[in-house]
């Protein structure tokens, strides 16, 4: 975000509000990390990440333009005590997001995940999570339908132990 902050600065915290809740505003005061992802029109591309979530707070942008596609992986595998991360996501018009996001946290890690996608006419947000670390995981999925014909589809899976605690919220 920082080669990119005079555009990205027009979409954070546009869509997931600094006040949503008293987690989200702490991540907000303490963003360290992230991601702005703007694909022009028309084009399309595959990001696959691996996430080391030493820095408490990490937020990513992800912007499509119409008719952009994209195929976006994201696993985070290494963290501090405590994480939360963000991403928004802005589908124009005709535009298409495989999101899929993994977390496999050590069994120490408190790990909160807001993502929150707005879509356009027909855009298309397909989300696929799998949560298997943690001793607390909460997520967080909310799919704004902007325009006639968007669609968004969730799939998750996860598997717990006898000390983890998972909360998964679909809106």
């Amino acid at each position: 975000m920082k080669n990119n902050f005079e555009l990205a600065k027009n979409f954070l915290g546009k869509i997931i509000l600094p006040n949503e809740d008293k987690f989200v505003a702490s991540h907000y005061s303490n963003i360290a990390d992230g991601l702005f992802l703007f694909l022009p029109r028309n084009s399309s591309a595959t990001l696959n990440l691996s996430i080391s979530a030493k820095n408490s707070a990490v937020h990513n942008i992800i912007v499509l333009q119409e008719g952009a596609k994209l195929n976006y992986f994201e696993n985070y595998a290494d963290g501090n005590e405590f994480v939360v991360d963000a991403t928004e996501i802005f589908a124009a018009e005709n535009s298409q997001i495989n999101f899929q996001s993994f977390q496999n946290l050590p069994q120490d890690v408190f790990h909160l995940s807001y993502k929150k996608a707005s879509l356009q006419r027909y855009a298309v947000c397909d989300w696929n999570f799998g949560c298997f670390g943690g001793k607390f995981s909460r997520w967080k999925i909310e799919t704004d339908f902007e325009g006639e014909g968007a669609q968004s589809e969730n799939i998750g899976i996860f598997f717990g132990n006898e000390g983890q605690h998972i909360d998964i919220s679909t809106v």
